[in-house]
């Protein structure tokens, strides 16, 4: 029985952090999520222009590895 309830009652102020670093959490996992995306978004543009490169200049280079 050590580990019976021994919760404390939070107060307002204990709410409030609690609520603060669930939405500090989920800010942090949203950036991460807009960097990835964006790393991909750069990665397509880049594919995008080697294409085009390729097209106008009849420019051969391999696009796959």
């Amino acid at each position: 029985m050590a580990f019976c309830c021994s919760k404390k009652k939070k107060g307002f102020l204990g709410v409030l952090e609690t609520f603060f670093n669930i939405k500090r959490g989920l800010k942090s996992g949203l950036i991460g999520i807009a960097v990835k995306m964006e790393i991909h978004l750069l990665g397509g543009i880049v594919l995008d222009l080697a294409v085009k490169l390729k097209g106008y200049f009849k420019i051969t280079f391999p696009l796959t590895p």
